[in-house]
């Protein structure tokens, strides 16, 4: 296992807002992301890649039969345990000083496990 810092600077806003709606905790299809979100698959594929590598996404191939659902199987992605507490730190980033209650040295970076 490796242990790799991803701090908070190095996500783009398309990131962000896959995170960000992904905080229900439901499975997401990329198609999805496409359709709500307006974003061209050449943007949205490599950020779900990326986030996933990052252990902030799980993906999994759908389990339906092509023939049957008469399309290919879809890349189901769902949010991690790590990529929630990121998306936390981020809103909490940008609440007003008031209603947030971090500690100035964490603000930024968290550790994210990877297994090669």
């Amino acid at each position: 296992m490796i242990v790799k810092k991803t701090n908070i600077r190095s996500l783009s806003i398309h990131a962000f807002i896959i995170l960000n709606a992904m905080t229900d905790g439901s499975e997401h299809a990329g198609t999805e992301f496409i359709r709500k979100f307006k974003v061209p698959s050449g943007t949205l594929y490599p950020v779900l890649r990326v986030l996933a590598q990052r252990g902030l996404l799980q993906e999994r191939w759908e389990e339906v039969e092509p023939q049957k659902a008469g399309r290919p199987r879809r890349h189901l992605y769902s949010i991690t345990n790590l990529g929630q507490q990121l998306t936390f730190e981020i809103l909490e980033m940008l609440l007003p000083k008031s209603t947030s209650h971090r500690k100035k040295e964490k603000r930024g970076t968290v550790f994210s496990v990877h297994n090669r």
